[in-house]
């Protein structure tokens, strides 16, 4: 039943003649009078606007009596027999956001988190703190001991409730309330209580931990997880668990978490399930969205998942035993100005055309950031040279010297630096009159080539820090002024590539708001740690491949490479609420802040008119000023109407123009849950 993809016009008669199964799972088609289709028949499936939504975000998901319960962007929906019906739409909800959902059978309740008690009563975990739900008098009281502060995830035992709020974990018993663990001021977004006994509290920034017979264990990044953040916690129903973040999602194995808790110098090996970040590997999706218990649910042998594209249904069986992965191919090699195609066997290169290039790239149907390069000349070579996704799979040389030389180009997988495949292309350098007769040359060369190694790695520290920030350790402007040129022709080819999805670079100007209080009340020491604790929060918010820039002082530019437009607002939102959730500690103790984003997507005026980068930076600059003059602490963009014929030499006059006629869309501020 999947929808094939079509290479060749459709509408004629078919006749299918051949079919083949690649290495990905997808089946080819081949005919007689309707050309090429691709069916995929991969385990992932989307559930979104072919299915009856009309935005595909999704933030929460529940079982429902012969469907699921979904909290979308268009409200309220449930999905049965494969068809997404919105049953409450978004604009009759006190919140756009439905981070949980619990269906009582007479109820649909959406806050948070929703943990069910007997008889009939509720656990709500709100914004404004920890609520017991009674029906018999329907009404809501806050839980005796429960402190005032935005909480996030419940968990209810024998004599203890256990609550992840925006200030770390906390304990309710009979005595009273306790800060629980080592976890400091943490968001806690989700709890869980394993198969084998431990807690596991899932955070916003610093991983997860795990206790155990009153024994902590922190695990992040450098203890093996592919992530430091955690949105949920899922059982796989047998010895692991499902953990859910930003970008995706993978399982660890309950058994390897102990070994790793017993022994500080282990790493965990999780199997990722779905990742968008196309470097790290498995299936790519759009994902997640959600927050806490129902953003992921496991319902009739699958794993559910929230994301910006919609309801993702992740297929749990073990997939087929995979097929080599092809080798790379050398395409031609440019010697002496003429191109030799498809070389066999060593390539000679005469002494008087010393300059080579060799292009090469593997024969999978992939994207292009999904199979990285690298490439070494031996004997020259010690170390490899990792080619960017977005660069020309190509090598050149101008200082081989004579004799033989081998390139080996490797595949590699995402995220992995052990190589897929390998190949080689041996090199015949033939030598000058003056090489053959003074052999001392050879010696003087690799001296050389030593020297010249030492000064390439100089030069590339020197390069380092003049496209950095000292203090954040963020790309600076001059950056940009480097880099753009390469993204600007990176989403000419996308949009090539894919004209229906409305790709853009998206340039989302952020601020710090009120920022000159925190360095008038407690110095420039104490701003100085704000600025880092807020630039790493901007860098754990962004996607793989999209970059934060400090722009000056305390403002910021997030540019978003190959993002759908309508998916810009979204991602504003996230930078809000990542900021707004955040606890920044100092020595004059902790400090919350908020910030403004204004933002545009280049290309940001009709075809035709010419717009540069830049005017989109200026257009989003001036939302900027739009979303602080509205109370900060909130997006804001324009949406062209048109853009006025004004001379080229006044290009901000005609930008101003159009800006006045323009369409300011504001995001909203903070509200309760």
């Amino acid at each position: 039943d999947a929808e094939p993809e079509y290479f060749v016009d459709p509408d004629v008669p078919r006749q299918v003649r051949r079919l083949l199964e690649d290495r990905e799972g997808n089946v080819w088609a081949g005919s007689v009078g309707f050309g090429l289709a691709r069916f995929s028949l991969g385990r992932l499936v989307s559930y979104g606007p072919g299915q009856g939504l009309r935005r595909a975000a999704t933030w929460s998901v529940a079982p429902g009596r012969d469907g699921l319960w979904l909290g979308t962007m268009d409200g309220v929906a449930y999905l049965r027999a494969e068809q997404v019906k919105v049953v409450l739409p978004v604009e009759r909800l006190p919140h756009p956001r439905i981070w949980s959902l619990y269906d009582d059978g007479r109820t649909l309740w959406t806050v948070y988190d929703i943990l069910p008690q007997s008889p009939g009563a509720l656990l709500l975990a709100t914004s404004g703190g920890l609520l017991r739900y009674e029906p018999a008098t329907r009404t809501t009281a806050r839980v005796a001991g429960a402190p005032e502060e935005p909480s996030f995830a419940i968990l209810d035992e024998q004599g203890t409730t256990y609550v992840g709020t925006v200030n770390g974990l906390i304990a309710i018993t009979a005595a009273g309330l306790n800060r629980v663990g080592n976890l400091g001021s943490r968001t806690i977004n989700t709890l869980m209580r394993a198969r084998d006994g431990s807690l596991l509290v899932g955070s916003e920034d610093a991983g997860f931990f795990r206790e155990h017979a009153g024994h902590w264990v922190h695990f992040d990044r450098a203890r093996g997880l592919p992530v430091d953040t955690v949105y949920a916690l899922v059982s796989d129903g047998r010895e692991g668990v499902f953990v859910v973040h930003h970008q995706g999602a993978y399982r660890l194995d309950l058994g390897d978490l102990a070994a790793a808790a017993a022994d500080p110098h282990r790493t965990l090996a999780p199997e990722i399930l779905l990742d968008s970040n196309p470097e790290r590997g498995a299936e790519s999706a759009e994902c997640c969205t959600g927050i806490g218990r129902h953003a992921g649910l496991l319902h009739s042998g699958a794993l559910w998942l929230t994301g910006w594209g919609g309801l993702l249904r992740v297929g749990l069986a073990p997939p087929a035993q995979p097929v080599p992965w092809p080798k790379p191919v050398i395409e031609r090699v440019l010697v002496g100005g003429k191109w030799l195609e498809e070389p066999v066997g060593p390539v000679s290169v005469p002494a008087s055309a010393r300059d080579v290039t060799v292009e090469f790239t593997s024969p999978v149907l992939a994207h292009p950031a999904a199979v990285r390069f690298r490439y070494r000349v031996e004997p020259r070579d010690t170390e490899w040279r990792l080619i960017d996704p977005t660069a020309a799979r190509s090598a050149r040389f101008t200082d081989l010297s004579p004799g033989l030389h081998v390139l080996k180009v490797e595949a590699l997988g995402p995220g992995r630096d052990t190589p897929l495949a390998e190949t080689e292309l041996r090199l015949q350098i033939q030598p000058r009159f003056r090489e053959t007769t003074k052999a001392r040359q050879r010696d003087l060369e690799s001296t050389v080539r030593e020297r010249t190694q030492e000064l390439h790695r100089a030069n590339e520290a020197l390069r380092d820090m003049a496209v950095t920030d000292v203090l954040t350790g963020l790309h600076n402007r001059r950056f940009l002024d480097q880099q753009i040129a390469a993204d600007v022709a990176y989403l000419e080819r996308l949009r090539l590539a894919e004209p229906n999805r409305d790709l853009v670079l998206g340039f989302l100007v952020v601020d710090i708001d009120d920022f000159k209080s925190v360095n008038d009340r407690h110095g420039h020491a104490v701003g100085d740690i704000a600025l880092t604790a807020f630039a790493d929060c901007l860098r754990r918010r962004v996607r793989r491949g999209d970059y934060v820039i400090r722009w000056g002082g305390e403002e910021f530019l997030v540019l978003a490479r190959g993002l759908r437009r309508s998916d810009l607002p979204t991602l504003a939102q996230q930078l809000l609420e990542g900021v707004r959730g955040g606890v920044v500690d100092t020595p004059a103790g902790p400090l919350r802040l908020t910030c403004s984003v204004g933002f545009a997507g280049h290309p940001s005026l009709p075809e035709g008119v010419g717009g540069t980068w830049e005017d989109t930076v200026f257009l989003a600059d001036a939302a900027l000023y739009e979303a602080k003059r509205a109370g900060r602490d909130r997006w804001a963009s324009y949406h062209l109407r048109g853009v006025p014929d004004v001379s080229p030499a006044n290009p901000k006059d005609r930008l101003q123009t159009a800006i006045a006629a323009a369409d300011l869309v504001l995001g909203d501020a903070p509200h309760a849950s």
